[in-house]
């Protein structure tokens, strides 16, 4: 998930929305106290992931004009190379196809429609992305019939909110419910694997 706080999550102690899948995979894994991004932009910090290079190496510094190089040498492409299928689904404008990112990609989802923060489509002018919901639901179809366990999934979920458009006493509220929401699809993606 995408843009979330620590602040806003039970897992690190805060008395925030309900995110019972978020919680349940941090009981189960590793949560770490101190994660950074290099970038705070969606691409530059993506690109950083999935190439294991800062964006001084890769070029890639903001989420308009730039693309990763095919040179670049991305993870979809290391785990391919090594017989993994490979899927991604992305949620935000910044990581479409022509940003480089779907190097290595077998299949990769970069459908989005313009919504609001509850994933009801709205006019033109407003940022494109995709619903929670509508990611996940690609996700499984993407992973339905296939026969192996030797499976890559990308899956890229917006978890916040952008509350740009709401008065600043709603903004919490109305991110703490787009995080929700978030991680109702993140549950249902979980219970689907299992």
């Amino acid at each position: 998930l995408e843009g979330v706080r620590a602040d806003h999550l039970p897992a690190y102690g805060a008395t925030g929305p309900s995110t019972p899948a978020l919680d349940a995979l941090a009981e189960d894994g590793v949560v770490f106290d101190h994660a950074y991004a290099h970038s705070p932009a969606t691409l530059p910090a993506y690109t950083t992931m999935l190439s294991g290079r800062l964006p001084f190496d890769t070029a890639v510094r903001d989420d308009a004009g730039f693309e990763a190089r095919e040179t670049e040498r991305m993870l979809a492409e290391r785990l391919r190379d090594r017989g993994f299928l490979t899927g991604a689904v992305v949620s935000n404008y910044a990581l479409r196809r022509d940003t480089g990112l779907a190097q290595g990609f077998a299949f990769f989802d970069d459908k989005w429609e313009r919504t609001d923060e509850t994933g009801v489509p709205v006019a033109a002018g407003t940022r494109l992305r995709r619903s929670a919901d509508a990611a996940e639901a690609a996700a499984e179809r993407w992973l339905d019939g296939k026969d192996t366990w030797r499976l890559f999934l990308f899956l890229q979920i917006d978890g916040g909110q952008d509350a740009a458009a709401v008065t600043p006493g709603e903004q919490r509220e109305t991110y703490d419910a787009g995080l929700e929401r978030s991680d109702r699809a993140l549950g249902k993606l979980v219970r689907y694997l299992k």
